[in-house]
């Protein structure tokens, strides 16, 4: 049984609560696909030193504009103008290529500066310690591409997400899947005017409606090693395994195209009944319970809900909070309008947090850093002069 969470992270996305969706889903389900641009922040240092100079000074370019650092915008702005008028000249003076090189060298020091920014805040919500939980068998990356891009058909790991949204509901000859969205999908603005029904009650056998159950609660496992999430998820993995089974068995409902009483039976009759073990053995591991020990004040718990939702009401969320274009929107719509059976419920899976996230310190170390990287661009710039 696979969960799948599609997460584009340039837009306003809390990186702590993706880092925990991913994280925990990984601890008691048999695989995980993380679609988007996910890989980007696990992956960044190596990323990061892939960049060529052009695009070094965009992304300074980018970042001094988006912060409001005028002194340090203006220094890109001329470099950005010296690497444009250099590369329209074929036989550059001497003076002039050792003027332009010196200006280019202090590129580096910069930009090694503001990647120091950029993975210390992604070190916090340590999204690039799931490096070492990456595995074609566990935990897999799934790129999504524009739905202009042609290329996608030579890496069986790309998918436009046009395709990714029509087809999170599985075929009967693939594996399950579940797709997972963290709390936003209840708890903000786009839910309100909609109801979320319990399992239990007459609405939730109406297609159109949206129920969850609340199935187990762990700490949050955001401060965890690979090494450790690899040692809980082997600790509790035989009760795991029921569940997961449990899961699949009722995902067959939705593949066999059953009727929405007998989705609502098989979740209440074989999913809820692996509950209670899995919660034992999540609650009898010794690394979570010292996560719960260490910090009792601050400490975070995770909740994991399980039910169903329309697919276009997905496909809503996705659009309201930016992750997919209008473009591809629209083409959800005018594919529901050719099937209808896209309007049908799926499987969801809901991760949400009870305690508050302290932002404290990582908006005072950012802070000092970008007024670092301020002066060490200054520092630099007179240098050149």
């Amino acid at each position: 049984m696979k969960a799948v969470n599609y997460t584009i992270t340039k837009v306003n996305v809390d990186i702590e609560l993706l880092s925990i969706v991913l994280r925990t889903t990984y601890l008691i389900m048999d695989s995980i696909a993380a679609a988007g641009d996910t890989a980007m922040c696990i992956h960044v240092v190596e990323i990061y030193k892939q960049v060529t100079l052009k695009d070094k000074i965009k992304m300074l370019e980018n970042c001094f504009s988006g912060v409001g650092l005028e002194e340090s915008l203006n220094v890109m702005v001329i470099i950005k103008n010296a690497y444009k008028q250099m590369q329209t000249i074929k036989h550059p003076d001497r003076k002039v290529l050792i003027a332009y090189n010196k200006l280019m060298h202090n590129i580096e020091p910069i930009y090694d500066k503001h990647i120091e920014m950029v993975v210390s805040g992604l070190k916090m919500d340590n999204l690039v310690e799931l490096k070492g939980i990456l595995d074609t068998n566990t935990f897999l990356m799934l790129e999504v591409v524009s739905d202009k891009e042609i290329k996608f058909k030579e890496n069986r790991n790309k998918i436009t997400p046009t395709m990714l949204l029509q087809s999170i509901q599985a075929n009967k000859d693939e594996e399950h899947r579940i797709l997972v969205i963290p709390s936003d999908l209840i708890n903000s603005e786009f839910i309100k005017g909609k109801k979320v029904y319990q399992y239990n009650d007459p609405e939730a056998i109406d297609e159109n409606e949206i129920y969850l159950y609340k199935c187990f609660t762990m700490p949050a496992p955001v401060s965890l090693t690979g090494s450790q999430l690899k040692a809980i998820r082997g600790n509790i993995r035989d009760t795991a395994i029921n569940f997961n089974n449990a899961l699949t068995e009722w995902c067959k409902c939705f593949t066999n195209k059953d009727d929405a009483k007998s989705k609502l039976e098989k979740f209440v009759n074989e999913v809820t009944c692996t509950l209670q073990a899995i919660q034992t053995a999540i609650d009898n591991n010794s690394i979570l319970q010292f996560i719960k020990t260490t910090d009792k004040e601050n400490s975070i718990y995770v909740n994991v809900w399980i039910g169903e939702v329309p697919l276009p009401t997905v496909w809503l969320y996705y659009k309201t909070n930016e992750m997919i274009s209008e473009e591809c929107y629209n083409s959800l719509l005018s594919a529901l309008e050719l099937n209808a059976e896209l309007k049908n419920r799926i499987p969801i899976m809901v991760i949400d947090t009870e305690g508050a996230f302290s932002n404290d310190s990582e908006n005072d170390i950012q802070a000092i850093m970008t007024e670092e990287l301020l002066a060490f661009t200054r520092r630099k710039f007179i240098h050149v002069n």
